[in-house]
């Protein structure tokens, strides 16, 4: 098992921003579709996906 000392609470010493879980969020669908270059997060928000290894994709809201 773990030994967490004194703090018995360390699970709520931080708290994840919206930007952070988003990122996480892009990292693990980005896992599961390493074919895609951006992913969109559940909060409307592009990420570059950090499992793609294809060419570059500009970014889907850019304009041409």
């Amino acid at each position: 098992m773990f030994d967490f000392g004194d703090n018995s609470d360390h699970f709520t010493e931080h708290v994840a921003s919206e930007a952070e879980a988003d990122r996480e969020y892009a990292r693990n669908v980005g896992m599961d579709n390493p074919q895609r270059a951006w992913i969109l997060s559940p909060r409307d928000v592009w990420y570059a996906n950090p499992s793609y290894a294809g060419r570059p994709v500009p970014h889907p809201e850019s304009v041409d």
